[in-house]
């Protein structure tokens, strides 16, 4: 929609990715008579955003994409405004600022999602360089006549990139880690070398320890240089990490949170009466350490979603903290993070359980007597009970003394479905 905007709405929110929507159908299931405007500067219709890799490896079409259609919109009474930018908020009037007009509420909330960190390097901004979140962002990468694609940063989007860009037909891809291994912020070295090693088989390239120092090129990408190494490349993606999008929320008097995400309480409210936040741009707390996070995954925002969405229209639905986790598959070869890995712990007392059955790696990380994360490579095989037992109760069972003593399962159910899983579990490193 790009005409001039001067209306109100009862519900205003601001992005339309999964926090929103879900916040907007809950609202729209409590409230049928509200009005309900999502604003975007997107101008597409929902899609799946982790669905993205995908679309890049040339595994799913661009229709595909989609999760709504404009009838979809019509169908729960949710009126679009969307391509068009925000401009500011201003609180105590109640107004959206719009590029085209204005907008006025009486609930707000704020899902504006996050944004992808691209360091300032020599070079950063010549052609060929991408970042990789949006639908626009793979559009672009697909489009682009590239053969050989340097990935920076191997979290969760890097892997996925390097894997879609071969997958597309890329003739070298390259990954390069800044830290010792891949991955460091969800998997031990142990697995993460494992992965490593997937990687180079699926036809992937692994730099660890390594820091990217310029992109070379006049009129496009033609390589990087590293710390240690040049690299001819004509695409790089850049998959450093992504910060919450607070400007607009932080300029209107919403207060953030110790990591730069805005700060909400277990009804996803802010600082600001009849204001609501969700998604990427807001902080939680880490079920297993307490820690204040970024926690930018599509269960968490989901979840969030549908808080903020029972809160404003007087539901006292609380959201509980949020979890990390990384499910992907590299090949044939699936791979699982969950909850905690040693580097949140360090500094601190844990033990690691460990399991290797041909070539099928699982850990278990312990803290207190508390079973705190779980890795896996190679298998998922008892994911869904440890996962389960990992969610479930504030005090979980002590694993150590299961296994020395099997018939303490029976004492708590949840231990029971855990029984088989831990047999051969030794102490690991």
């Amino acid at each position: 929609m790009t005409k001039s905007v001067k209306q109100y709405s009862d519900l205003v929110i601001i992005g339309n990715g999964v926090a929103g929507n879900n916040a907007s159908l809950v609202a729209r299931s409590r409230n049928q008579d509200m009005k309900i405007t999502i604003i975007s500067r997107e101008p597409h219709n929902e899609y799946a955003p982790g669905a993205l890799p995908e679309y890049l490896s040339g595994a799913l079409s661009r229709e595909d994409m989609f999760i709504k259609s404009t009838s979809d919109y019509e169908i729960n009474n949710i009126d679009k405004l969307f391509g068009v930018a925000v401009d500011a908020i201003d609180y105590k009037k109640k107004v959206v600022k719009l590029s085209e007009g204005n907008i006025t509420y009486d609930k707000l909330i704020i899902a504006t999602g996050s944004t992808p960190i691209v360091p300032p390097v020599k070079g950063h901004d010549l052609p060929g360089n991408f970042v990789f979140k949006t639908l626009d962002d793979t559009d672009a990468m697909i489009e682009y006549p590239g053969k050989n694609a340097v990935v920076v940063g191997s979290g969760a989007i890097g892997l996925e990139a390097a894997l879609a860009l071969k997958s597309r037909g890329y003739e070298n891809v390259t990954l390069i880690e800044l830290k010792d291994w891949i991955v460091p912020n969800s998997f031990d070295e142990k697995p993460a070398r494992m992965m490593e090693k997937e990687l180079k088989d699926f036809g992937v390239n692994v730099l660890t320890g390594e820091k990217v120092t310029a992109v070379q090129g006049k009129k496009h990408v033609t390589g990087v240089s590293t710390d240690k190494n040049e690299i001819s490349c004509d695409v790089v993606v850049w998959a450093v990490g992504v910060k919450p999008n607070v400007n607009l929320a932080q300029t209107a008097g919403v207060k953030l949170g110790t990591t730069g995400g805005i700060a909400v309480n277990e009804y996803m409210q802010t600082n600001l009466s009849d204001i609501y936040a969700c998604g990427d741009c807001v902080e939680s707390t880490d079920i297993f350490s307490g820690q204040k996070v970024l926690n930018l995954l599509w269960d968490a925002a989901c979840k969030q979603g549908r808080v903020a969405g029972s809160s404003c229209t007087g539901g006292n639905v609380t959201y509980p903290g949020s979890y990390a986790v990384l499910l992907s598959h590299i090949g044939e070869v699936p791979v699982l993070s969950f909850g905690l890995n040693a580097s949140h712990l360090k500094n601190q007392e844990y033990q690691t359980l460990e399991k290797v059955i041909d070539n099928k790696y699982q850990r278990l990380i312990m803290k207190e007597d508390e079973l705190v994360g779980v890795q896996m490579v190679g298998t998922l095989e008892g994911s869904g009970p440890v996962l389960f037992h990992l969610k479930k109760g504030a005090k979980r069972a002590d694993l150590r003394e299961v296994y020395a003593n099997p018939s303490l399962a029976k004492m708590d159910p949840r231990s029971v479905m855990l029984n088989s899983f831990i047999d051969k579990f030794t102490v690991g490193k």
